[in-house]
């Protein structure tokens, strides 16, 4: 066999190599992990808002917080990640819902009471809600994982 058939032969081989790699990621997918726990802000459980887990790859996962204080992220990126905890006025989300999904001008009287008790709700700062800047870490392992969030 010539030099340029050997080069194709190791040429076919790699490229096989290379569509098993990426086959094998994309049904086996990146390994991930489950986080559970609850948020707090100086003692208080958070009402209502999201939880957002990002890797040192930029990948990112969310879940919501139950107005326990209590979250779920499905999905969250194994290794050290960085933690956003975001909480916007529930009744302001549920009235700006309302007229995002309207085709029609929406009248005052249209915009029902929101399912929350605003009343259970405040704010937290600001500084919490970018994961890069947040200064809240954790190291995820594939499987179970439990960290509660304690805001100051």
């Amino acid at each position: 066999m010539t030099n340029k058939g050997w080069y194709r032969v190791w040429g076919g081989v790699a490229a096989f190599g290379v569509l098993i790699i990426v086959l094998g990621l994309f049904f086996l997918g990146r390994p991930t992990g489950v986080v559970t726990g609850r948020v707090t802000f100086r003692g208080k459980p958070v009402y209502t808002g999201s939880v957002i887990i990002v890797g040192k790859d930029g990948v990112a996962a969310t879940g919501p917080i139950e107005t326990d204080g209590s979250f779920t992220v499905a999905k969250a990126p194994v290794g050290e990640v960085s933690i956003g905890v975001v909480s916007k006025d529930p009744v302001y989300l549920h009235r700006v819902g309302i007229i995002k999904r309207s085709r029609e001008p929406v009248k005052a009287s249209a915009l029902t009471a929101a399912p929350y008790d605003r009343k259970k709700w405040f704010p937290i700062p600001k500084e919490y809600e970018e994961p890069v800047r947040s200064g809240l870490t954790f190291t995820v392992t594939k499987g179970e994982n439990s960290f509660n969030i304690d805001l100051k």
